[in-house]
């Protein structure tokens, strides 16, 4: 068992290893979420947003399917532009699961659909990933914003 250098100073088994300016440091995973992941940087990207969101489009060249798809999910999403969205809080990540499956359900009509298969069964599937795509999205933007709300909260716990 190793002490966490973080706020809670206790020993766990399992830490996360931080290189700051040159030193090591050792944090419990809930030290590092709340504090640790938020204040430090690694080539000056916060170590949180690398965590969260790795850079693969500059790392990977997209494969042409996974391109047109992306495509689809965007213009489907302009389609309802006029809807609100669900980054401003409103959606439940339960609500919009229960919206995923009623667009499997309709997937499965469009795929039984020999008239207009191909364009209907390409909407259907993106109206499926965007809504995995919101509920991926909504519990990331609840995440960092409790996690920040924590890092505050502590940043105003005096010292004892």
């Amino acid at each position: 068992m190793k002490r966490c250098q973080g706020n809670c100073g206790l020993e766990h088994m399992l830490l996360v290893k931080v290189h700051v300016d040159g030193e090591e440091k050792w944090y419990c995973t809930q030290c590092f979420l709340t504090h640790a992941a938020l204040s430090f940087n690694v080539d000056g990207v916060p170590v949180l947003q690398e965590l969260l969101y790795p850079k693969i489009s500059s790392r990977i060249e997209l494969r042409d399917s996974v391109r047109r798809f992306a495509e689809e999910m965007e213009f489907q999403l302009r389609r309802h532009d006029d809807r609100g969205g669900w980054e401003d809080g409103q959606c439940e990540p339960k609500w919009l699961l229960s919206r995923l499956k009623e667009e499997v359900i309709e997937l499965s009509k469009a795929m039984s659909n020999p008239n207009g298969r191909v364009t209907n069964v390409a909407h259907e599937s993106a109206d499926i990933a965007n809504f995995a795509m919101m509920i991926a999205d909504v519990v990331r933007i609840d995440f960092e914003k409790r996690a920040a709300e924590r890092f505050e909260g502590e940043k105003n716990i005096p010292p004892e």
